[in-house]
């Protein structure tokens, strides 16, 4: 199956009325009935089947071991999954949980079968009175079915079918009406076993079949008489039956069958649904085919009662005490046996199956590729075809609310570049799904190349503002390696997804960092220095754009207090990074202030000048946590989730209105910034390093 029973586009339903704290256990199950009547016919069905088998196991937890709670781990992968997820344990709980729920409340879940009338109710005992035993002869033997059973009719009214489960009360609390005109026949001890089954919830094990009519009676319902294998000449004893064919041994299996393959003994109890029409579980043209094995266990587990029964007590030689139930109950342990090790095993295949699919994930991920099919790694994103990433499926949990995104791809740092194009496409999948629009700090491993390639294979709606990382104190050796990059990308892939060449981030702020420090004014005569080469290097890139014959606009990007006025000048836009982490205030308080810095700061300098360059906010956000203790307060606020939700919640949506070009930082934790700055450099993502989005809701408004 392409997708789990439980479709991705209703996962998100099912977990969401768990979720809740203190939820109402009628309202869970009714939000589910009406979940289950939305799904695909086909899904409904399967997973309505699977959860009444699963209930069967769960019933007899006590003999196999198999829980509701260890079912629900189990087959959660293939019933209520989803790609997003499955690379984070923490959101298996959930999902075990609602299928937890599902197992144990089973019996509210049954698909468009109306309820039987009042006082239907018929008990198992007279049920099992139309199963008896008559003498036959060799020639009858052609219409006798498996394991020794014959149909036959009996007029008696027709009753409705359903599966599910019925109380112990419902069982025994009825009247026994007139006894079949049969009854002469002496019983079965089958007969018994009906007042002596185990207490607690009874499960009938009859399904609607697709048999032909009887010709003694059209329409009428058939029961089953067992057929004892004697001739008409020669009368047996139930031991002589048990020698004489060894191939069909009275023992549990013929009541297996009587279970499996027999009509309905009973209706059934009140259906939420309130469709008619019924599940088509037989075979065709033949016998009911669902339960069969899975549900014989069942029956067996249950015949330790038959031998607590009284043996029959008339005086029919035919039905003398035999060896039948120690040969029963010697069944029943080795078939309890055969279950128990059986569900080990499968649990020990799935314990080996997850971890070899977390190692070739790993090694998926970390392999480099050149290639441009993707099919997929610990992110979670699933293609419909693996040989096409524009193919790629939605996460519900994602939302375009975003302006832009700041993004740098998976190593793309000198000297390692150990960035690859199988990562960057999973990035742009993701991505698109935030926002149209992205910026790169840097060229240096090939990245604005691999951006673009992964834009055009995924084929998404995406500009990126590339970027040119250059120095102040190399000589000018960065810039010129990074243009050619950048150079090389645009005669490749043009320019229609390129929303601008940005030169220098920080540029500034490193220069009078280190030409007498950071308090020197930018527009200083030490200031006026630093911007005359990053204005060379702006010149230099609209130069290297005219000769290609390509019209981009050229920027720059700085610490929001450190725009040199020529600089501005000599720019089409300008990007300014604005941190309230950095200025001390709460995540309460920093949307609030960021738009306040950013309006006097950068906004209303840039508007008095003669070329009025465009100002975006290339960086903000809020950290998620720190590295180290000291560093994860910057004392009114902390480094947290919570933290980054609450300057989501307050500035995304209220830029998007006003008009405020951003750049939220970013899309993914950065390792490497930890291990070279620690404390909070590098947990600013919305997802973690393994693209797992963090636990934090995205907000959920278009961006302009």
């Amino acid at each position: 199956m392409p997708e789990p029973v439980i479709p991705y586009d209703m996962y998100h339903s099912f977990r969401d009325a768990l979720e809740r704290p203190n939820y109402n256990e009628n309202n869970v199950i009714s939000t589910y009935q009406q979940l289950i009547k939305q799904m695909p016919r086909p899904n409904q069905h399967l997973l309505l089947y699977v959860l009444d088998l699963l209930s069967v196991f769960a019933q007899k937890s006590d003999k196999n071991l198999m829980t509701a709670s260890n079912l629900a781990v189990i087959f959660r992968p293939g019933l209520i999954s989803h790609p997003h997820h499955e690379m984070s344990p923490n959101e298996f709980e959930l999902s075990q949980n609602v299928l937890q729920f599902l197992i144990a409340h089973q019996d509210h879940f049954m698909l468009d079968i109306p309820p039987p009338p009042k006082g239907a109710v018929k008990s198992l005992k007279q049920s099992m009175e139309d199963v008896v035993a008559v003498p036959s002869s060799d020639e009858e033997s052609s219409n006798i079915g498996p394991g020794g059973w014959k149909l036959v009719n009996k007029s008696r009214p027709p009753m409705p079918r359903r599966r599910t489960t019925t109380s112990k009360e419902d069982i025994g609390g009825s009247a026994e009406g007139p006894r079949s005109p049969m009854s002469a026949v002496p019983e079965s001890p089958l007969s018994e076993r009906a007042d002596t089954r185990g207490e607690g919830m009874k499960r009938s094990r009859t399904l609607p079949s697709s048999r032909k009519k009887s010709a003694e009676g059209e329409g009428q319902p058939r029961v089953l008489r067992k057929q004892k294998r004697i001739s008409a000449a020669q009368p047996a004893t139930p031991h002589d039956v048990h020698t004489s064919r060894p191939d069909h041994p009275q023992t549990s299996t013929d009541i297996n069958r009587y279970y499996d393959d027999g009509p309905a003994s009973q209706p059934y109890t009140q259906n939420p649904f309130d469709s008619t029409t019924n599940i088509p579980m037989t075979a065709a043209g033949g016998s009911a085919s669902h339960g069969g094995a899975m549900y014989s266990q069942a029956a067996t587990n249950s015949m330790a009662d038959v031998s607590r029964a009284a043996p029959y007590a008339g005086t029919n030689e035919a039905y003398r005490p035999s060896n039948w139930m120690e040969n029963t109950q010697t069944t029943n342990k080795r078939s309890r046996l055969i279950v128990i090790g059986s569900v080990a095993a499968l649990i020990i295949l799935i314990i080996i199956g997850v971890v070899v699919g977390v190692v070739v994930s790993k090694n998926h991920k970390s392999s480099p590729s050149s290639s441009g099919s993707h099919s997929g790694n610990s992110s979670g994103v699933v293609q419909t075809d693996p040989n096409d990433p524009s193919t790629f499926v939605k996460n519900s949990d994602l939302h375009q609310s975003f302006y832009g995104m700041a993004y740098t791809p998976e190593g793309s740092q000198l000297p390692g570049c150990g960035n690859n194009l199988s990562n960057v496409i999973t990035d742009i999948q993701l991505i698109s799904q935030l926002t149209t629009r992205i910026r790169l700090y840097g060229a240096d491993c090939n990245q604005s190349a691999l951006v673009l390639e992964a834009i055009k294979q995924t084929k998404v709606d995406m500009k990126v503002w590339l970027g040119i990382y250059n120095i102040p104190t190399d000589n000018g050796a960065a810039y010129q390696r990074q243009r050619d990059l950048i150079k090389a990308a645009v005669q490749s892939y043009g320019a229609d997804h390129i929303g601008g060449i940005t030169v220098g981030n920080e540029f500034m702020l490193n220069y009078l960092t280190a030409n007498g420090g950071a308090a020197t004014p930018p527009d200083s005569p030490v200031g006026d220095t630093g911007a005359a080469i990053l204005i060379s290097n702006i010149q230099d890139t609209r130069d290297m754009l005219t000769g290609l014959g390509v019209s981009l606009p050229v920027g720059t990007s700085d610490a929001g207090s450190y725009f040199n006025t020529k600089v501005l000048q000599a720019v089409d836009y300008g990007m300014a990074n604005v941190h309230p982490w950095f200025a001390n205030v709460s995540a309460t308080d920093a949307a609030g202030w960021t738009a306040s810095f950013f309006q006097t700061t950068n906004l209303d300098p840039a508007a008095q000048l003669p070329n009025k360059p465009k100002m975006y906010i290339a960086e903000t956000g809020w950290p998620t946590k720190s590295s180290d203790a000291g560093n994860a307060s910057n004392g009114p606020g902390t480094a947290s989730e919570a933290g980054l939700q609450t300057f989501m919640n307050d500035f995304v949506c209220q830029a998007n209105t006003n008009g405020t070009g951003y750049f939220f930082f970013e899309y993914f934790d950065e390792p490497w910034k930890d291990a070279q700055f620690g404390g909070v450099e590098g947990w600013w993502g919305l997802f973690t390093a393994n693209r797992t989005l963090k636990h934090i809701t995205i907000p959920n408004c278009q961006s302009p």
